[in-house]
């Protein structure tokens, strides 16, 4: 296995460990605001990632979360929240189209756990 695909299921394996976390916290705080439990949710989030550049010595780790967190907070808040659902269909759309290319310009220039930003 290269260096550069171990990077990147690193990079999955945190992002999905992440996510759980996430889901915990939601789960766990589905009676508060949902404003407060999207926060409970990122900041879980967010230590998952931190935990893992911390361990494997790269904070480059970090860098898709500002392009991958919105595509779940936009799609979560599409499901769950009231309003209109066309609108709802629309950003979510905008939001997962800038945040896949955004992601995909970072992975086309990440080198890998070697590299870092």
């Amino acid at each position: 296995m290269s260096p550069f695909t171990k990077a990147v299921l690193w990079c999955v394996v945190a992002y999905l460990l992440a996510a759980r976390a996430a889901y915990f916290g939601l789960h766990v705080s589905a009676d508060w605001h949902p404003l407060w439990s999207m926060a409970l949710a990122d900041v879980g989030a967010t230590m998952v990632i931190f935990g893992f550049s911390v361990g494997l010595r790269n904070a480059s780790l970090y860098d898709p979360y500002w392009s991958v967190v919105p595509m779940g907070i936009c799609a979560y808040w599409a499901l769950t929240g009231e309003g209109d659902p066309t609108r709802a269909i629309a950003v979510t759309a905008l939001v997962w189209f800038w945040g896949a290319r955004l992601t995909g310009n970072w992975l086309r220039g990440w080198s890998g756990l070697t590299h870092e930003d």
